[in-house]
């Protein structure tokens, strides 16, 4: 193997490295913005960026624009807070990007002040266009269909997690 070659592989291999960061935090900004329309309840940027293949379940597109804005409203008025996790996978293949992001929500439960929900959940965040756009597939149930929905190429690895919730005492709730 030349020098000449070994130095281009290595710079492909670079830009392939740095292309992938730039794909991840293009999606990890596409959640933030998601998890901050849900703490100020923003109907509108919330259906914006949610996955095409939720809003294709519906009959009636408005339904869901409207049982998105009362999940968002119902959060806000609880004070449930949101923290993101950091991508615990990243896949890509052809046009096709996949983010995993965990998160958990914590927030008053109405009918007892001195209980928490907290829920531990997965975002999906993925693109059909290599990258240049992003949703999110935010749903408690993902699972293998809803994971080749949204991700084509999607061979069950890393396997898709339900969501987890708990109800604890106010004061142990983290």
């Amino acid at each position: 193997m030349s020098a000449l070659f070994r130095l281009v592989l290595a710079g492909l291999l670079v830009s392939s490295a740095h292309s992938a960061q730039a794909q991840i935090e293009g999606a990890l900004n596409t959640v933030r913005l998601y998890s901050a329309a849900f703490a100020a309840a923003d109907c509108e940027a919330i259906y914006a960026l949610t996955a095409p293949a939720l809003k294709a379940r519906e009959q009636d597109p408005s339904l869901l624009a409207q049982q998105l804005c009362s999940l968002a409203e119902s959060l806000k008025t609880s004070n449930t807070a949101e923290a993101l996790g950091e991508p615990i996978a990243y896949l890509e293949q052809d046009q096709y990007r996949l983010a995993i992001v965990p998160f958990q929500r914590s927030g008053k439960v109405s009918s007892s002040q001195s209980r928490t929900l907290v829920t531990k959940a997965q975002y999906w965040v993925h693109s059909a266009d290599g990258g240049a756009t992003w949703k999110v597939l935010d749903l408690g149930c993902i699972d293998a269909r809803w994971a080749k929905l949204v991700y084509p190429p999607y061979a069950g690895f890393p396997p898709a997690q339900p969501a987890q919730a708990e109800l604890l005492p106010t004061e142990s709730a983290p």
